[in-house]
């Protein structure tokens, strides 16, 4: 059995592909940004905005390294230990890191907001 080259208008594709899904993930993470500064205004405290404390982006892209390494940067010791099955965690653990980072960016900002609310309800 030979393994055959991919043809030109295959790979046009996939070159096409890649920056196109990069866009589309930086106008999500645009839109979640928006969205939760937004409500932080509505509520009160437009001076509490949403940062990244995580990249979603490295959290993916470790994901494809061996040994847990995207675990580890979330700070998810289950995501870390499965990293030991490398290369077939390579299925699951970029889309989890992924996940898992934008957890850890949406807790953040949560507990932010709750601490912003908090201090002004005991202001009063």
């Amino acid at each position: 059995m030979t393994l055959q080259r991919p043809s030109a208008s295959r790979m046009r594709r996939i070159a096409f592909a890649f920056p196109a899904l990069f866009a589309f993930g930086c106008t999500l993470a645009r839109q979640q940004t928006e969205q939760s500064n937004t409500r932080a205004a509505r509520l009160g405290h437009p001076e509490v905005r949403y940062q990244a404390e995580l990249s979603p982006g490295l959290a993916l892209t470790l994901g494809f390294l061996p040994f847990g390494v995207a675990g580890f940067y979330v700070d998810n010791t289950k995501l870390a230990a499965s990293g030991l099955l490398w290369p077939f965690s390579m299925l699951w653990l970029p889309n989890m890191a992924y996940e898992a980072a934008i957890e850890v960016n949406d807790r953040a900002f949560e507990r932010r907001l709750m601490d912003a609310l908090q201090h002004e309800s005991q202001s009063k």
